[in-house]
Formats: structure tokens, sequence, C-alpha cells
């Protein structure tokens, strides 16, 4: 059976190459749809999980193959006192599947393959989802890194304009070396957030994604965080769950036909010849197996075992859905209320002006002026932790709901 099936794969990917070929081009994308969807062309798993349903599809084929038929031949010749003595038979025989095998065993390759094919769009809305926070990801270390540069040529000016003056005070030394200590840990950070950065965006070069046309695609600003739509009927993750039930229903209606041994019938024609008289003979041949030993009694409590364990998961993981729906929609809302608590992009510019002006004055201490950067740059980070929290929470709404990852970015 394996055989048969690395055979009919091996055959598909040399017959249709084109439903196992991969877009390498992805110049076409102008938006963070497009990018996205063109990062899920490339993705390895997501390809080979596809492949693996149309190979799953296949097997439907397969089980609907019948058992070739046999042809049992027998022949023998002696001789007894100068009188030559043979005889032989032949045996054509069908194999007749009773108990409904080949429809149990198409109708399991059948709900298999629409399993399999969930699991797949299960698979693509999480990594499209993935990407997504990705792409935003990458906004909010951009966002960091400008406000680090910034902070960091900051404290480069005040140390610059020590290093003019002919003698310092002993206080005026100590600041001087408490910036340059300043400068050096915020380009310690720098480093980190540039790793960081270039992490995620090797995340979309390794699929074959230039920087240039990533750096272009990404959303122009974060979402507005709208209230939550209606839901689109029931969610893949569900229906995983159902068709798993349906799986094992299957499964347990093959083990059933199991209990029927297999029929084979068919014509025969045997013969004598000794010496000038020859005798041919005409039959019927049937073979069966016995079902003293059982009659799959075990094979059917196991599978009933199975349909009823997954029946009662799928019970409770309906239920816990339905929960974890309510506590995102919850967590979402208490995020998105604490977000609207923190300064806006334009109150964080003006506190940022605001403290620039006081530093090129001379007016604050030096340790105020660190605590001011300080500050701005936890603000920024804060808001970035949040709003990248909405995000993922965002994301579990939508796949708890059967939503669409491309309606968040619309």
């Amino acid at each position: 059976m394996n055989f048969i099936i690395r055979l009919a794969a091996v055959t598909v990917v040399m017959t249709y190459p084109s439903l196992f070929a991969a877009s390498n081009s992805c110049s076409d994308s102008n938006n963070s749809i497009e990018l996205i969807r063109c990062a899920l062309s490339q993705d390895l798993e997501l390809v080979t999980a596809q492949k693996n349903v149309k190979i799953l599809q296949l097997n439907e084929a397969v089980a609907g193959q019948g058992i070739n038929p046999e042809l049992d031949a027998e022949y023998s010749r002696s001789e007894d006192e100068g009188l030559s003595q043979s005889s032989g038979s032949l045996t054509y025989l069908h194999t007749i599947q009773l108990g409904g095998k080949v429809a149990a065993k198409q109708a399991l390759a059948q709900q298999e393959a629409l399993l399999g094919n969930l699991k797949w769009e299960q698979g693509r809305e999480d990594r499209a989802h993935a990407y997504r926070l990705k792409m935003y990801q990458i906004l909010s270390r951009q966002e960091e890194l400008d406000a680090l540069k910034e902070t960091i040529d900051s404290y480069g000016k005040v140390v610059n304009a020590y290093k003019l003056r002919k003698a310092l005070s002993p206080q005026t030394r100590m600041s001087a070396q408490i910036f340059t200590m300043a400068m050096r840990s915020g380009r310690v950070r720098l480093g980190q957030k540039q790793a960081e950065m270039e992490q995620l965006i090797g995340d979309f070069e390794v699929l074959g994604i230039p920087r240039k046309l990533l750096m272009r695609s990404l959303p122009s600003a974060w979402p507005k965080w709208k209230g939550l739509r209606q839901g689109n009927g029931t969610s893949v993750l569900n229906r995983i769950y159902e068709s798993d039930v349906k799986v094992a229903s299957t499964a347990l209606s093959l083990a059933k036909s199991q209990a029927y041994e297999n029929l084979k019938i068919g014509p025969s024609v045997s013969w004598q010849q000794s010496g000038e008289n020859t005798q041919t003979g005409f039959g019927f041949a049937v073979s069966m197996n016995l079902p003293l030993s059982h009659r799959n009694q075990a094979g059917i409590a196991k599978a009933r075992a199975e349909l009823a364990a997954k029946s009662d998961f799928q019970k409770l993981a309906s239920t816990v859905l339905e929960r974890q729906l309510k506590l995102a929609s919850r967590q979402y809302a208490t995020l998105k209320s604490q977000l609207r608590q923190l300064p806006s992009d334009s109150e964080l510019e003006k506190s940022h002006a605001a403290l620039e002006r006081d530093v090129r004055r001379g007016v604050i201490e030096a340790s105020l002026i660190i605590e001011g950067h300080e500050q701005l740059l936890t603000m920024i980070e804060s808001r970035n932790i949040l709003r990248e929290s909405l995000l993922q929470q965002q994301s579990k709404i939508y796949t708890l709901k059967n939503l669409s990852w491309e309606g968040a970015l619309r």
C-alpha cells in the first residue's frame, strides 16, 4: 500500500508539476496583503502541507482499486510400466471484498483528505497572522531605533560641548562622564534593537522577499483598533475537531467491515491423461477464510474507543474555544483601554522637543536629562508592547470567529 501511495505521488508530481511549483518572485507586491500572500506561497511548511493534501486526495482512488484476480495452475506427469500419465488444473479466482470494505476505505480516505485540507487552511491562517505581526514589529523596532539614535545623538552633542571647554569643574567633569556612559549604554541598546530588526527582516528574506520590497510594503500606520466584527460561521479549529470525529467514525465502519472475510470465487478446469485417454472436467472454485478465531472484535473495540474519545474531546474543545473567544475579547478591550491612556505620537514629539530645548539651553541637570530620555524611550517601548499584544489578541479573535486575516489589514 505504501509503495502504491508513493508511486501515485511521484506520478502526480511528474504529470502536473504546476501543482507543486511555487512562485519565486514577489516583485509585483504593492502592499501588505500582497506581500503576505507571497510569503505564504514561499513558506516551506505550508508548501509541504499543501503537497501532502494533494497526495491524501489520491488515497480515495487507491482505496477504490480492487484486488487483482488469482490464477492457480497445477501440473504433474508420471510413468508407470511404460504408461505415461499426466494431470493438471487451472483455477481463476476473483476476490469479492464482503462487508462494504471498498466503500469504507474510500470514505476513510476522503475524510482524511478533508481533515488534511482543514489543517492546511488553519496553518495558513496562523502563518499569515504571524507574518502580519512581524511586519508591525518591524514598524515598532524602526520607531525605537529612531528614538534611540536621536537620544544618542543628543548625548553626543552634550559630550562634545564639554570637550570644547578649556577647563571643567569637578561637577561638570562628572556630568560629562555620566553622559559618556549613557551614550555608550545607548549604543549597546541600539545594537540589540538592530539585531532584532535584522532577525525580523531576515525571516522575510529567507522566503526570497528583498529588503527594499518588504520595507515599501509595510503598513503605513498601526491599525485604528475598531470594534470587533461579527463571526463568519464555524471556525476552522472547530471544523478540524468535527472532521477528526468523522475520520474516527469512518475508521469504525472500516473495522466493522473487516469482520467479514473476503470471498474468492471463479471457474476451474482440470484434466487427466492416461495413455491415449484424456478426461476433462469443469467446475467452480470457492475460497474463503473461516472466521473461527475472531471477527475483528478487538479492532472494532479499539476503533469504537477512539471514536468515543475524539467525540468527547470535540465537545470539550468546542466549549473551550468559546471561552477562549470571550477571554480574548475581554483582553482586547482591556489592552485597547490601556493604549488610549498612553500619550499619542504628537504628545511624545512635543515632550521630546521640549527636552531637547532644555538640553541646548543647559538649564537642567545631567541626571534629569538622561532620565527624561529614558522615560521617553520606555514610553515608546511600552506602547509598542501594548500594540503587539493587541495584534495577537485580534489575530486570535479573527481565528476563533472564522474571519480572514486579510480583513485585519483592510
